[in-house]
């Protein structure tokens, strides 16, 4: 850690000020539970934390959600590590891959053509809920989280799911069927289906034939 800004509600120019035309790596921190941090390069924490603390709060993604949420008062910010533009995207990287911070969309600074900051993977959600589980918030961290769901202010609100998300979804609440050609003694389709209902689909068996057969040894 280079620097710390303890109350960026209060004291964030200031701050700023002191950083201005540096860059490096910076980190966003939860105060009440600092698992839920973000990490982000930038070539000038000035510029760069000014458009967070005037913007964070309207972006589709997690550190969006949590600041529309809580807002500043709840958070932190941490110049990590100072380094020259050459060096930001490997070390950035290094932060996400070693700390998968859980405010970060992505535990990589890899691009993909398959993931958009619209599309929140599965094991992340599932990631957040077993880490909450067992936490009960105040009733007014309950009214402001729920006004901060409703309507337009909810960060899904109007956007599809991607088709990898839904299937990552029927995969985990589906249960897997794997069906063997019986001469080859190779799975159908070179892959179990991913439900009941998948195999009903494709297969000469009704759904509700193929629930009691399953699993019971018998071709």
């Amino acid at each position: 850690m280079v620097a710390h800004c303890p109350d960026p509600a209060v004291s964030l120019n200031q701050f700023r000020a002191n950083w201005k035309g540096q860059g490096g790596i910076y980190k966003i921190t939860f105060r009440p539970f600092r698992l839920f941090s973000y990490y982000g390069r930038t070539n000038d924490f000035s510029v760069r934390l000014k458009y967070h603390f005037y913007n964070g709060s309207k972006q589709n993604n997690f550190l969006g959600l949590f600041l529309r949420t809580f807002g500043w008062e709840y958070f932190t910010i941490t110049i990590v590590e100072v380094c020259p533009v050459s060096e930001q995207a490997k070390r950035e990287d290094y932060y996400l891959s070693t700390f998968h911070p859980m405010l970060n969309f992505l535990t990589s600074n890899v691009e993909t053509t398959t993931v958009s900051d619209k599309e929140i993977s599965m094991l992340t959600r599932a990631k957040i809920s077993a880490t909450l589980t067992g936490r009960k918030a105040s009733e007014e961290t309950k009214a402001k989280m729920s006004k901060g769901r409703t309507g337009s202010l909810n960060h899904n609100y109007g956007v599809p799911l991607h088709a990898n998300t839904l299937n990552a979804a029927a995969e985990l609440r589906g249960t897997k069927v794997y069906a063997y050609d019986q001469a080859t003694f190779t799975l159908v389709n070179g892959q179990p289906f991913r439900s009941l209902r998948a195999a009903a689909k494709d297969m000469p068996i009704s759904n509700s034939s193929l629930e009691l057969k399953i699993d019971k040894g018998i071709p």
